[in-house]
C-alpha cells in the first residue's frame, strides 16, 4: 500500500503559535489531562505571575463580548507594541503582545458568534494566522534577547487587521 505524507493542517499551526503567543500558564488555567481547554480564557483571570525571566505579566485584560470589541482591543494592542518598540522598550511590548495572542484566539469563536459566512471565517481565519505569524515571530525575537521589528512586519499586520475591520463593519 502507497502511503501519502499527510499536509500539516492550518488549525495545528495556529494552536502552536497562539501557545507560544500566549506564553505564560499557571496550572490552575490547565485543563485536566484529556480535556479540551476552553476557547478562551475567562474575564478576570489572574496573570500576575512571575514568568521565569525575571518580569511579571499584568493581570490579563477581560475578554471581549464580540468581535467588533475584539478587533477594537487588538487594534489598541497593536499600538501599544508599536509604540512601545518605536520608543526602544521592549519590555513594554511584551504584556500586549501576549494579549495580542490571547484574543487571536478568541476571534474565530466570536466570528462564528458573529454570525460569518464560511467565507468570512475563513478570511477570519487567514487574518488571524497572518497576524500570529507576525506577532508571534516579535515575541520569539523578544524571548531570544533581540530587539522585535515592528516595521518589519507593518504591512502585513495592517492589511490583516483590515481585513477584519471589513468583517465587522455593518453590512
Amino acid at each position: 500500500m502507497k502511503r501519502f505524507p499527510l499536509p500539516a493542517t492550518p488549525v495545528s499551526l495556529l494552536l502552536a503559535l497562539a501557545v507560544m503567543l500566549a506564553g505564560c500558564t499557571d496550572s490552575a488555567s490547565k485543563p485536566p489531562t484529556g480535556k479540551s481547554a476552553p476557547a478562551a480564557a475567562p474575564a478576570g483571570h489572574q496573570h500576575d505571575h512571575e514568568h521565569g525571566d525575571g518580569h511579571e505579566h499584568d493581570q490579563d485584560p477581560a475578554m471581549p463580548a464580540d468581535l467588533p470589541a475584539g478587533i477594537a482591543a487588538l487594534k489598541a494592542h497593536r499600538q501599544e507594541i508599536k509604540a512601545a518598540l518605536a520608543e526602544g522598550s521592549v519590555e513594554k511590548a511584551h504584556d500586549p503582545l501576549h494579549h495580542v495572542g490571547e484574543l487571536l484566539e478568541a476571534l474565530p469563536a466570536l466570528g462564528r458568534t458573529a454570525g460569518l459566512t464560511a467565507e468570512q471565517l475563513a478570511t477570519l481565519q487567514q487574518s488571524v494566522d497572518q497576524l500570529l505569524t507576525a506577532f508571534g515571530q516579535m515575541d520569539e525575537d523578544l524571548h531570544d534577547g533581540k530587539a522585535p521589528d515592528y516595521d518589519k512586519t507593518a504591512a502585513q499586520i495592517d492589511a490583516a487587521i483590515a481585513a477584519l475591520e471589513g468583517l465587522a463593519a455593518p453590512h
